[in-house]
Formats: structure tokens, sequence, C-alpha cells
């Protein structure tokens, strides 16, 4: 049968890298971390027996390194050797509504292997949008999901309060789980929320300005595996009749179509293979 997906809502919405150390934590804004207590002047030193505080500390310091070796050992009864080589590394899924994301990602998805999804105007923006729907001023059908229409001088504007929005769905689902060691299959990312940007603003003068550069930059960093999923637009208006996003497939397809040649992600094409057969082009494509 060919492939469908269960995509609902907005567009928004790696495995293969292996856990980051502690030196490599400052990329995401941490500091690197310094074990240790300052001696306060006059206390004993380590030499002439560390107090009863330090060694509780130094006990869970070495329940916490230890503990995801002891986890590796109860999971490697049930799971293959090559499956342990992938904790801590992300695979986001980006493409048109009616591609097969979904219907992908839960073929990709195993015992140790969660789903991540996101979508366009994240935590405080679609707050503020279902406020802004109640104003005659900022009612219209450009996002459709919401009932609004930005008005041109806001635009500028909204575009970075989208980008800030996203912030943190994508640490609290991408970063900070593979940063402790999860495997996590993204259904979107955030170049989703850029085409999401691009169709509900009207504008697609937004792919050649700041806030692009920024989600991709933020796409390169929550997601360093990526999979271009598409189909040919008669496939994808057949998934998605009746959607509010039916009318814009043609401009959505050609602005993935784009972004993915700029990403340089591999494509696959779900137009005529089935759930099984995309899931296995996939792995191959991904190297699994």
């Amino acid at each position: 049968m060919p492939l469908e997906t269960a995509d609902t809502g907005p567009w928004g919405c790696n495995l293969g890298q292996s856990r980051p150390s502690m030196t490599q934590v400052p990329h995401l804004g941490f500091p690197s971390a310094t074990w240790g207590v300052p001696r306060a002047p006059g206390r004993a030193s380590a030499a002439e027996g560390p107090s009863n505080g330090r060694r509780i500390l130094v006990r869970f310091i070495r329940a916490v390194v230890q503990a995801p070796r002891s986890a590796e050992r109860l999971l490697s009864d049930r799971l293959p050797a090559a499956a342990l080589t992938r904790r801590g590394a992300v695979l986001c899924l980006f493409g048109p509504d009616g591609s097969g994301k979904s219907t992908l990602a839960r073929s990709l998805v195993s015992e140790d292997v969660s789903i991540a999804w996101m979508r366009g105007s994240h935590t405080f923006v679609s707050l503020l949008a279902r406020f802004l729907s109640r104003f005659r001023v900022f009612r219209g059908g450009c996002n459709p999901y919401f009932g609004i229409c930005v008005p041109p001088p806001l635009k500028p504007l909204w575009v970075w309060l989208e980008l800030l929005s996203a912030f943190p769905v994508v640490l609290l689902k991408y970063v900070f789980p593979k940063a402790a060691g999860r495997r996590v299959v993204g259904e979107r990312s955030p170049v989703d929320l850029l085409v999401w940007l691009v169709l509900t603003l009207r504008d697609a003068e937004i792919l050649s300005g700041p806030v692009a550069r920024l989600a991709l930059a933020l796409h390169k960093m929550a997601c360093p595996r990526s999979l271009y999923v598409r189909a040919d637009l008669d496939v994808l208006r057949a998934r998605r009749a009746g959607s509010p996003e039916a009318g814009l497939l043609d401009v959505e397809l050609a602005v993935y179509d784009k972004l993915a040649q700029a990403i340089g992600a591999p494509v696959l094409d779900t137009t005529s293979c089935s759930v099984d057969k995309c899931a296995e082009r996939a792995r191959l494509l991904l190297g699994l």
C-alpha cells in the first residue's frame, strides 16, 4: 500500500553520532564541568581525610557516571550491540504535509528510540496568536490553525517571536535528550518552522534574511543527521485533501525542495513506495 501520513496540525515537526563528552558540552552553552569542592581555609586537605560531605559528593558523582554503563548492561540482553553504539543521537525528518514523515518516524522507532515533534507557533507565540485572533484587525486565513493574518508592519517582529518561541522546544525535545544519551527521531525540524513562516506570513523574502540563517543553524545544531521526505504534488494533494494547507501545497513543496538542496540532505521520495520499502530506503540513506 502507498505510504500515508498521520500528520495533524501545522508544519513543525540521527541516529549515528555518539554521546557527547563533558568537554563537548560547552557548544550547547554550558561551561566545562569541573568537579571538586573548594576547600575552605583551615579545613583538612584530601590527604588528611575527606569530610563526610565530600564522601557523599564523591559517591554521588560516581553513581551518576556509572549509571549509563549499568543501563547499557541491562539493555544489552534485549538490544543488538550495534544499537548501543548510537546512543545520544537525533535524526530529523522534514518535508511537506502528506509526505509521510509521521508514518516513517513510527517505522524507525524501536524500544530505545523516542519520537519528538514540533510545529509552527510554539509556546508563548501560540498563546499570543489565540489572543490576537479575538481582534478584527488580525483575523484572517493566513494562519488557518489560529485564524489570523499578521499585518505587514508587524511581520518582521513576528518572525523573530516565532523563532524565539521554538528554542525551548528544540532544547527540550532534541538537544537535551541527545546530551543525555537518548536516541530521538524528530518528525519535524526547524526547517519545517522556516517553511511555516514563509507560508503563513506570505513572505518568501524570509528565506534570504537573518531569521532563515538562524533557523538553519538551529537545525544543524539540533539535527546532525536529517532526511528530506517528499512526494509528487498530485500525491500530496490526494493525501491532504480537505486539510487547511491543501491549497498551498505547491508553494510548500517548492520551498522545501530549495531548502533541501541548500542543506544537502538526502532525499526520500515516498510517491510510490510502500511503508516497509520506504523505511528500508531511509535506513540505507542514513546508514542505519
